[in-house]
C-alpha cells in the first residue's frame, strides 16, 4: 500500500513509518522541516516538504495514496496566548478534508484524544472534538478511523524540575507544599521533589506509549471492526498487529508519586499509580 504520514518525525509519527516500512508498504512522510530529509530517508520513507496550511500540496501529495495518517501538530500558545484552539483545529483539520477530496484517498487514520465524543466537560481536549466533526463532512465512501488515546508516558517530563525540588516550587507556595507534605523535620532535612498536579484525590491517571499507538494503527486495514476498545491492566497481551495474528506481552512499573489537587481543592495523595493501555479505535 503506499501511505501517506503527517507529523514529521514525531513521538507517533516516527514509529508508525518505521513499522509500516518493515511490513513492505510504500511510506512517504510529510514534514514542513528540510533538514529531516535525511532523518527520514534512513528510515526507508520517502520525504514530502511542505506545511499542512498549504492545501495544494496536500491534495498532491496525497493523490494516488491508499491510506492517509493525518494529525494536528502542536499549537503555538506561546508565540499566541489568545489561540483559539477550536478555531484552529476547525481551520487546520478543513485543510486536510479539502486535499482528501481534492485528491480522492479513501482511508484516513486521524489521531484524535480521549473525551473527543463531546465538547463539554474535557477542556482544552474539547478542540478534538472539533477536528472528529471536520472530519465527519468527508463522504460516506471515505473510511475515516479516529484515534483517541490518553496522556502520553512522556509527559510525565514537566515534572523533571519539580521533582528535583525546582521551578515553582523553590517560591512560597512551593515552600508551603514541601512544608505541608514533609513537616517541618523534613523540610529541615533539605527534601524537596513533589509531583504536583491538578488531578483529584481520588482520580487514577492512565498512560499510553506512543509506540503502542503506532502499532495499533499500522494494524488498521480492511477487516477492521468498526469499534474496538482496549482497555487492559498491565502485564498484557496487546496485538502487534489488528489484522495479524501476532501478540506481545508488556510488562509494568509502578510509578509513586505524590500529586496535588490545585488551585481550589489542595488535597494530597500518595498514590501507586499502575499504567495502563487505553485506547479507544473508532
Amino acid at each position: 500500500m503506499k501511505i501517506i504520514i503527517t507529523g514529521s518525525l514525531g513521538h507517533i509519527s516516527k514509529p508508525l513509518a518505521k513499522e509500516l516500512v518493515q511490513k513492505g508498504h510504500s511510506v512517504t512522510v510529510i514534514s514542513s522541516n528540510p533538514h529531516k530529509q535525511n532523518d527520514i530517508e534512513a528510515i526507508g520513507a520517502t520525504v514530502a516538504i511542505g506545511s499542512i496550511e498549504d492545501i495544494s500540496f496536500l491534495a498532491k501529495t496525497f493523490t494516488g495514496a491508499d491510506a492517509v495518517y493525518t494529525m494536528l501538530p502542536p499549537f503555538k500558545f506561546q508565540e499566541n496566548p489568545n489561540l483559539d484552539a477550536r478555531e484552529e483545529a476547525r481551520r487546520l483539520t478543513g485543510n486536510y478534508v479539502a486535499a482528501i477530496q481534492q485528491s480522492g484517498v479513501k482511508k484516513v487514520v486521524h489521531l484524535s484524544s480521549i473525551g473527543a465524543h463531546t465538547d463539554k466537560g474535557n477542556g482544552l481536549l474539547a478542540f478534538h472534538f472539533v477536528a472528529e466533526q471536520v472530519m465527519k463532512q468527508l463522504p460516506a465512501d471515505v473510511t475515516v478511523t479516529f484515534m483517541r488515546p490518553v496522556g502520553f508516558y512522556y509527559n510525565l517530563y514537566q515534572f523533571m524540575d519539580i521533582v528535583k525540588g525546582e521551578g515553582f516550587l523553590k517560591g512560597f507556595v512551593g515552600l508551603f507544599l514541601t512544608l505541608r507534605h514533609y513537616g517541618l523535620t523534613g523540610l529541615l532535612q533539605g527534601k524537596r521533589g513533589l509531583i504536583v498536579s491538578n488531578y483529584g484525590a481520588e482520580d487514577k491517571m492512565p498512560w499510553v506509549s506512543p509506540i503502542d499507538i503506532a502499532a495499533a494503527i499500522s494494524g488498521k486495514g480492511n477487516g477492521i471492526r468498526p469499534f474496538c476498545l482496549y482497555r487492559l491492566s498491565m502485564p498484557f497481551v496487546f496485538p502487534t498487529s489488528l489484522l495479524e495474528n501476532k501478540f506481545t506481552v508488556y510488562s509494568y512499573i509502578p510509578i509513586r508519586g505524590f500529586i496535588y489537587a490545585i488551585p481550589w481543592k489542595l488535597a494530597i495523595i500518595d498514590p501507586f499509580i499502575y499504567p495502563f493501555l487505553y485506547l479507544e479505535v473508532f
